[in-house]
C-alpha cells in the first residue's frame, strides 16, 4: 500500500515521505519538501509506479511561505518532542 515506506522513513530524523497512488499525489513533492515518495508495490505495476514517481522526481519543493509555515511545526517537533499545531493552508 506504500504506508510502511513512509512510517520507516519518518523513522529518519527530518525525512518527510509522501504516498502517492497517482501523478497528481506525486505532486505532494513540490508543498512537503518530501525527499521520499511511498508507491504501494501491490496496488501498481512496475510501469505504472514508475509514471507515478517521475513526476515526483522532477520536482522540488516550492520553497512558498505558506508551504514552509505548514513544514516548520513538524522539524520544530522533531527537536522539541511536543505535539506541532498544524492548520491547513
Amino acid at each position: 500500500m506504500g504506508s510502511g515506506e513512509q512510517i520507516s522513513a519518518h523513522k529518519v530524523a527530518g525525512c518527510r515521505a509522501v504516498l502517492a497512488w497517482s501523478t497528481e499525489t506525486a505532486l505532494a513533492r513540490e508543498h512537503n519538501d518530501a525527499p521520499v515518495v511511498g508507491v504501494g508495490a501491490r496496488m501498481h505495476a512496475p510501469a505504472r509506479a514508475a509514471e507515478i514517481v517521475e513526476p515526483f522526481l522532477a520536482l522540488s519543493f516550492s520553497g512558498g511561505e505558506r508551504r514552509a509555515r505548514r513544514i516548520r511545526p513538524v522539524a520544530d517537533f522533531e527537536v522539541a518532542g511536543d505535539a506541532p499545531l498544524i492548520s491547513g493552508g
